[in-house]
């Protein structure tokens, strides 16, 4: 006869270690699955927010891109405007020019050249002498005058040392 009691029965206990490994085979598969399939929804979503980010960042720079070249024509039309009829009116246009920058805050300066280049609204340094002449955008606007808004890469200078 046999003196095993029924859970401590050689073919008992290899069964039970069975489907002991089989629900803990079961358990690390389910997890790795939801790891995996949640780490691929994670990236889904990153890839999403990246989007939607870069999309916001070029709307809003396009948006102040836009306020800037509306004010530089306005200041512009303004200065033509007022050439036309008389003499310019530098204390009238440096007041009008720190009313429009002070609804840019975006942009650090505006200024105004002669046809030579020579600074002669909205310069910020002592030298009164400084000029934009050598500078590849005023000459890139000089040959296409009727351009529009230039942007060029930032230079530290003598104007501004920021």
């Amino acid at each position: 006869m046999n003196t095993f009691p029924p859970y401590a029965r050689p073919k008992t206990r290899l069964l039970f270690f069975i489907a002991t490994l089989a629900v803990s085979l079961l358990i690390v598969y389910m997890g790795v699955r939801f790891l995996v399939s949640h780490r691929e929804d994670s990236v889904t979503i990153a890839k999403i927010q990246s989007r939607n980010l870069a999309h916001s960042i070029q709307q809003n720079i396009s948006s102040t891109l836009k306020e800037i070249d509306f004010a530089l024509d306005t200041v512009a039309s303004d200065i033509e405007s007022n050439s036309e009829h008389e003499r310019l009116d530098l204390q009238r246009l440096s007041r009008f020019l720190a009313a429009e920058q002070h609804s840019l805050p975006e942009a650090l300066a505006i200024r105004v050249t002669d046809a030579q280049g020579r600074l002669i609204l909205g310069n910020t340094s002592e030298d009164e002498t400084t000029s934009y002449a050598d500078r590849p955008f005023f000459r890139q606007l000089q040959a296409q005058s009727g351009r529009g808004m230039v942007i060029a890469k930032p230079r530290i200078g003598a104007i501004r040392s920021e």
